[in-house]
């Protein structure tokens, strides 16, 4: 097989992941045009992949963070609509300004929107729900969700204190623990403790843990 053979399968091949199938689903109903659909979709698949939520889920997190942004006045400054963005280096924004913009940012959205979607209180119907899911699953009683740690790689810090987020992976990172219901739902995230803590550890001094542990007890 020649390469321009084998290019034109790939291409073939890639038009036709699920991703790109839902993303040209949407897009059929708004446009006949071939050539301004492909453009459409690759664009809206490369905006997915720099930010990781789709364009309506970006601007329903910008409504939700905007009036925690400071109000910027002078000319130079960088537009509330683009901090949520500055992680993007297409933006042409020196570093101190996209770590400013990003910590602001990550304060807004941990003030605003992680109250209201991640939450570890469930309702009654809720817990039902998942635990007839895990029980069709997995023949376990009683499972209302599943948890695990994720190591978040980092930028080395500096030397005097490296050892405290170097893994047994070797790299620095965040272990991060999270705890997801059925659905896939994001129940509780703890993010605050370096890589060279073991899940067990993070597990141990949780909120979560803590709490699962007390509803237990009370029925």
């Amino acid at each position: 097989m020649s390469k321009a053979q084998a290019k034109k399968r790939d291409d073939q091949n890639a038009d036709t992941t699920p991703q790109v199938k839902q993303v040209r689903s949407i897009l059929d109903a708004y446009s006949t045009d071939e050539g301004e659909l492909a453009k459409e979709t690759d664009w809206i698949l490369k905006f997915i992949q720099n930010f990781r939520l789709s364009k309506e889920a970006f601007r329903d997190l910008l409504n939700e963070v905007e009036n925690q942004l400071k109000i910027t006045k002078t000319e130079r400054a960088v537009p509330n609509i683009l901090k949520p963005a500055c992680e993007d280096f297409n933006l042409g924004l020196a570093q101190p300004t996209v770590s400013v913009c990003l910590k602001e940012v990550f304060n807004a959205v941990e003030r605003r929107s992680c109250p209201k979607w991640i939450k570890f209180e469930y309702s009654k119907e809720e817990e039902r729900r998942a635990k007839i899911y895990f029980y069709e699953k997995t023949g376990f009683p009683n499972i209302v969700g599943c948890v695990d740690g994720r190591h978040i790689k980092i930028i080395s810090p500096k030397e005097e204190v490296k050892h405290l987020y170097y893994n047994r992976k070797e790299f620095c990172s965040l272990n991060a623990l999270i705890v997801c219901d059925h659905v896939m739902n994001t129940r509780y995230v703890n993010a605050k403790y370096p890589g060279s803590h073991h899940d067990s550890h993070i597990w141990n001094v949780s909120a979560f843990k803590a709490k699962i542990e007390s509803d237990y007890r009370s029925g």
